[in-house]
């Protein structure tokens, strides 16, 4: 007869070998017994390891086969033993059981013990009623457990709770416009944000690809994994539809922003607000600066390409967008020096840029001798004098 004991945390079976059949543990457990152990062997018997499948079968057998004289306390008394022997598991095999019962993306360890033993008997316990026929139960258990859900994944905007943006900074709608099942809250730092909930995720999807942490956009401050996974799960929960994996823009500020995010990543502070004022004329001369600014650096013969000549059913807004993040997510390394020749040439064309431009920055144009003062640059510029002619006319 195999010993019955079963070892910390995993819960798998000893299995060496007893001394004498009437005893139940080996001679190295046999200070360890317990009636829970005896337990797992009614139920599994000789079965080494326990899986996420096998754990259906301790509800059945509890409720099963154990009986109590009070039917009043018999629940509760048949919950408590179940809880004693999930307790037995460590919590990592517990997060795996309660990942693969719910099919829900990796959760954080902000969950403890107590949280995921409670949601894994909600699962088992509701599998058991619907055996069981006791359907009238199951729907009550369902509902404050689908209630108890929506509240724990979101902030609910009220007067209690008023985010501190007023627009979502991905689409510029405002918060009071965005459908209630789509506004997904959290607080950092002590103040509450909301986001469209399709645009956050898809900006945290994002994130991941370009092996960057996600972050919040307002704050800079890293998402929790709590929250991200919250983020899941409010838009499973609300049968939110994804964004597809390929951009899509349909508004040139939809283009802005996206291009705005990307270089934000890689340490330019800017906003969409400020592309929002380039004309086409503008848009030429950045990439004309750009083109002048890298003459030197063989791989900016890879971006921007063709630009004016090819002919294109797409905007020109959305071509330098395309352009611009592609720059940013291949040239944030070894060529990082493309990013900043791109962001002096923004500089060079809009004060807005060129006030927010880092100061070790500032201090690199390739053409320093001709940038005495921004304003008069771009007054230069808009009164089509001989430079402005230089640059957009000849530099290719």
């Amino acid at each position: 007869m195999s010993c019955i004991y079963r070892k910390s945390k995993t819960l798998e079976l000893c299995q060496k070998h007893v001394a004498n059949e009437s005893d139940n543990y080996c001679r190295i457990h046999k200070k360890q017994s317990n009636i829970l152990y005896e337990m797992y062997d009614d139920i599994f018997h000789d079965q080494k390891i326990i899986n996420t499948k096998d754990l259906y079968k301790i509800i059945q057998h509890i409720y099963n086969n154990i009986s109590f004289t009070n039917d009043e306390l018999a629940d509760d008394a048949n919950k408590l033993v179940i809880f004693e022997l999930l307790k037995l598991f460590s919590k990592d095999k517990l997060k795996t059981f309660y990942e693969q019962l719910y099919h829900c993306v990796i959760i954080s360890d902000n969950y403890n013990k107590s949280s995921l033993i409670y949601s894994i008997y909600d699962f088992l316990f509701n599998t058991y009623l619907i055996e069981q026929n006791h359907l009238d139960k199951v729907n009550i258990i369902q509902k404050v457990f689908r209630n108890k859900l929506k509240r724990d994944l979101s902030v609910n905007i009220d007067t209690n709770h008023i985010p501190v943006n007023d627009e979502d900074i991905f689409t510029y709608d405002s918060i009071s416009e965005i459908p209630k099942e789509r506004i997904f809250a959290f607080y950092d730092d002590n103040y509450l944000y909301a986001f469209d909930a399709i645009e956050l995720e898809y900006f945290v999807r994002k994130c991941k690809v370009d092996m960057i942490e996600p972050y919040n956009p307002y704050t800079k401050n890293l998402l929790s994994d709590k929250t991200i996974n919250n983020l899941i799960l409010y838009i499973q929960y609300n049968n939110l539809v994804k964004k597809s994996d390929e951009t899509v823009w349909i508004t040139d500020l939809q283009a802005y922003t996206d291009l705005a995010l990307e270089i934000e990543k890689n340490g330019f502070y800017n906003s969409p607000d400020w592309y929002m004022k380039f004309n086409r004329r503008i848009l030429m001369n950045i990439i004309k600066l750009f083109k002048d600014f890298s003459m030197t650096e063989l791989e900016s013969q890879n971006y921007f390409r063709d630009f004016f000549s090819t002919p294109t059913t797409e905007s020109i807004v959305f071509k330098f967008c395309r352009e611009g993040i592609k720059l940013f997510k291949e040239c944030n390394e070894d060529k990082y020096i493309l990013c900043c020749n791109f962001m002096k040439a923004l500089a060079m064309c809009s004060t807005d840029f060129y006030n927010n431009l880092p100061n070790w920055l500032l201090n690199t144009f390739t053409r320093s001798n001709i940038i005495h003062n921004i304003d008069n640059m771009q007054n230069t510029f808009l009164t089509n004098n001989f430079l402005f002619y230089y640059y957009v006319e000849y530099l290719e």
